[in-house]
């Protein structure tokens, strides 16, 4: 069995944190630390097709290095007596992150991992945009695989620190995530053979990782 791994390098400017508001050649550089304790995450809203009330949850990491969302109900899929609409889901949620005073932190990478049946021809996408409440600016990647493939998929998307945007030490913001999941017929005829594609916790221990440093202001 064969997982599928695939590595985005992103320019993403609203997925981190920096404990400086002006940044100049005489101020020392952060120093990298463990995740303090206090840090807290809270899933305040969920909305969507692919993640009904109920279907979604936060899960912290103990050294605070991580954090996931793992739905039970996130699934696209297209074939005989299938209604349009399911080929696409959709979920937008908005996670409050509860920064305690001293500290910054960075989103270094957003994992995805889900499973898979796509027919030869059909295509499947991945897509997730990101944003903090109150500002303009978000990042929107898209991901894809191509049929045929029967196996459980991963997404890396990296995150580039040096562009990273500055957020005052110790602020607790609402980061906002858009996620949608699709499948096409492309070449494929779905009436015969039918394509499916997840993005749920229900054969894999995650379904979205958001990855952490922290740095002490």
């Amino acid at each position: 069995m064969r997982k599928t791994m695939v590595t985005t390098g992103l320019s993403l400017a609203m997925l981190g944190a920096s404990c400086l508001t002006t940044a100049t050649a005489a101020q020392a550089a952060p120093t990298v630390v463990e995740g303090p304790d206090q840090f807290k995450v809270q899933l305040v809203s969920l909305a969507g097709t692919g993640c009904p009330a109920g279907t979604a949850a936060v899960n912290v990491s103990p050294a605070k290095d991580w954090f996931t969302i793992t739905y039970d109900a996130f699934e696209a899929e297209i074939g005989k007596g299938t209604p349009k609409s399911a080929a696409r889901k959709a979920c937008q949620l908005g996670i409050d992150l509860d920064v305690p005073p001293g500290y910054t932190f960075t989103i270094v990478q957003i994992d995805h991992r889900g499973a898979a049946n796509l027919a030869k021809g059909a295509n499947a996408n991945v897509r997730g945009v990101y944003y903090w409440s109150g500002e303009q600016s978000s990042k929107v990647i898209t991901n894809t695989l191509t049929g045929p493939f029967d196996n459980v998929w991963d997404f890396h998307d990296k995150v580039e620190e040096d562009v990273i945007s500055v957020m005052p030490c110790g602020e607790s913001k609402t980061f906002n995530a858009k996620l949608d999941i699709s499948v096409r017929p492309g070449t494929s005829n779905p009436a015969v053979n039918g394509s499916v594609i997840t993005l749920d916790s229900t054969d894999v221990s995650f379904a979205t990782k958001f990855q952490l440093t922290w740095e002490k202001c």
